[in-house]
């Protein structure tokens, strides 16, 4: 559950602490674009099959934008890259759902992580609640 915390803090301890110009990029701008399919991800309305089918994509697209953006930063404990590794966390309820093609008993373990994601984030946790009980009607 906490391999991106993780993964930031190892790539903390290995990263040398000076960018090169050639490598800057305005963590903003990134992180606005990261947002935006995070966002969509979150509050979209679809349907049952087209969650199974989309959802390991637009995850995989988050963690590309995860792992592009710290590798391009001089520090990985900014505060963006701790927020875009909560977002992927946050996601661990609808994992769940999709991993198990919303199988009843995938529905409950989904309740349960977004129940104690909720402390990371209320607001994204109630977007993912909304979500599950839609997908787990």
């Amino acid at each position: 559950m906490y391999k991106h915390i993780t993964l930031i803090l190892i790539a903390f301890l290995i990263t040398p602490t000076l960018v090169h110009a050639e490598n800057a990029v305005d963590p903003q701008k990134f992180y606005s674009d990261f947002n935006k399919n995070y966002q969509t991800l979150i509050s979209g309305n679809p349907t049952k099959s087209d969650f199974i089918k989309n959802y390991s994509k637009l995850e995989n697209k988050l963690n590309q934008l995860f792992e592009d953006y710290i590798s391009k930063r001089e520090r990985l404990l900014q505060p963006l890259a701790v927020q875009m590794s909560i977002d992927l966390e946050m996601l661990e309820p609808l994992k769940i759902l999709a991993e198990s093609k919303l199988s009843p008993e995938s529905c409950e373990e989904a309740y349960h992580s977004n129940d104690l994601n909720s402390m990371a984030d209320v607001t994204t946790a109630k977007k993912i609640a909304i979500l599950i009980n839609k997908l787990c009607k």
